[in-house]
């Protein structure tokens, strides 16, 4: 529920990046990372809410934000 603000913070440790991948990669080929966080994941641990597009809840424009997570942005081809 985006009304809600309980959410908790993990900080990170150490990030491992693949190492052959290449940022400007218009293939987007081997775009993978670990990430060590600096305690376990409480159990209770679910994945974020995300506004739809039609949601009135968006912030209002030039509110500091942080997002974080992981999958597709886009479809591609070579997309997995």
């Amino acid at each position: 529920d985006l009304r809600q603000f309980n959410g908790e913070r993990y900080d990170i440790e150490k990030w491992y990046i693949h190492p052959e991948y290449t940022f400007n990669d218009s293939m987007q080929l081997n775009d993978i990372a670990l990430v060590k966080i600096n305690r376990a994941f409480s159990y209770d641990l679910r994945p974020c809410c995300l506004p739809s597009v039609r949601s009135s809840m968006y912030p209002e424009p030039k509110t500091a934000a942080v997002a974080s997570g992981w999958g597709k942005l886009a479809s591609k081809p070579n997309s997995r």
